[in-house]
């Protein structure tokens, strides 16, 4: 079941269970609730595999690359020919306005991944950037040259290695690295990252490589269990572990420490836009912070901007939610005053109902990212 992200057509979901008897679309838990279900159990369990080329993708090439990637973000680029990290563009009133995912392919040559929606405003946003007094670097838009495959789950190490001969244990590939590899014959880009909290990697690919790759690793997941996953399953699977939204729950109203990315956001010794006002923001007026809530509810679940309520009094909005399927329960992130304490009663109002909600303390699936690690 289709929908689109800035033109790309791209699975929601996969109708592969029978749908209950009159249900239908609408705002509540609805006609693809068990669908989706059934994929983030595979995902936990055994594996999933989605299709995210809707991503936005640069390359960015010259002597001036590592210089120009330092003054642009939040963080600080990746010291190592194949590592990477995930990097926060700010405007000058220190709010958010781009996410990057930064791999280091060589000291001059780095690959770099945004939103779908950013596309445009991402490409004005580097080009502008490069042209430095001394600095020599290109920035080439690859969104449509290069396709994305993401495997996750406790089998896609198996799953992988019957079809690459290429060593995937956590010495020859660690967390958070990149590897040029063969897989099934094709020539791929694996970055080994996840976004749904288990072990997984992403596979970058020649576009026209994709379905010849896409045949391989369904007929290698196969015996494993691995399901064919969509978007639905993906937003499910990141609120569990608190992963934040760009375009969603990162917008240009908040700065990245008001959004608690704080690890992303390396001050000393670095200057870049947008520095000074987060600063000074956070010290004069600190205002919100985003957190995780559990949502008391049945039926329906946190799709939108939510007012949360403390006492009947609007302490707070919610910026996206969804239901948890490996931990069972309703979750929203949502943007909340600073003054109100981590126990504090607070209630959310969806479709005109009051729902019962509590600050989570830790995030409510592995935690200590073990299975990412795994």
């Amino acid at each position: 079941q289709f929908g689109f992200a800035y033109g790309w057509e791209r699975a929601n979901w996969f109708a592969t269970v029978a749908v209950p008897a009159g249900q239908v679309p609408g705002w509540r838990r609805t006609n693809w609730f068990d669908a989706v279900h059934e994929e983030c159990r595979a995902v936990e369990e055994n594996a999933g595999l989605f299709e995210l080329s809707a991503f936005s993708k640069f390359e960015i090439n010259g002597d001036g690359a590592l210089d120009m990637l330092d003054s642009l973000g939040s963080n600080k680029p990746p010291e190592k020919d194949g590592g990477l990290c995930l990097t926060y563009v700010l405007t000058p009133e220190g709010g958010i306005g781009s996410e990057f995912t930064v791999t280091r392919l060589a000291r001059d040559r780095f690959y770099l991944v945004s939103a779908a929606a950013a596309r445009r405003r991402d490409h004005d946003l580097l080009i502008n950037a490069a042209p430095r007094d001394g600095w020599s670097a290109t920035v080439t838009d690859v969104t449509e040259d290069w396709g994305v495959l993401a495997l996750a789950g406790p089998h896609s190490r198996d799953i992988l290695s019957s079809i690459t001969t290429t060593n995937l244990s956590n010495d020859a590939f660690p967390w958070l690295s990149a590897q040029e590899v063969s897989v099934a014959g094709v020539p791929v880009r694996a970055i080994r990252v996840s976004y749904v909290g288990e072990l997984g990697w992403e596979l970058h690919h020649r576009i026209e490589d994709q379905a010849m790759l896409y045949d391989a690793l369904l007929a290698a997941g196969e015996p494993y269990g691995m399901k064919p996953c969509g978007v639905y399953a993906m937003n499910s699977l990141r609120l569990e572990k608190g992963y934040r939204g760009w375009g969603v729950d990162l917008t240009t109203e908040k700065t990245p420490l008001e959004s608690g990315l704080h690890p992303f956001v390396k001050l000393e010794g670095r200057g870049f836009v947008g520095k000074e006002a987060t600063l000074a923001r956070s010290r004069e007026n600190p205002g919100w912070r985003m957190m995780l809530l559990s949502v008391d509810t049945a039926d329906t679940d946190v799709f939108g901007l939510h007012p949360v309520l403390k006492d009947g009094e609007v302490v707070g909005v919610t910026s996206s939610g969804g239901y948890g399927h490996r931990v069972g329960m309703s979750l929203a992130l949502a943007y909340l005053r600073t003054d109100v304490p981590m126990d504090a009663g607070l209630s959310i109002s969806i479709l005109t109902e009051m729902f019962s909600a509590e600050i989570l303390e830790r995030v409510p699936y592995d935690p200590t990212n073990a299975r990412m690690r795994a």
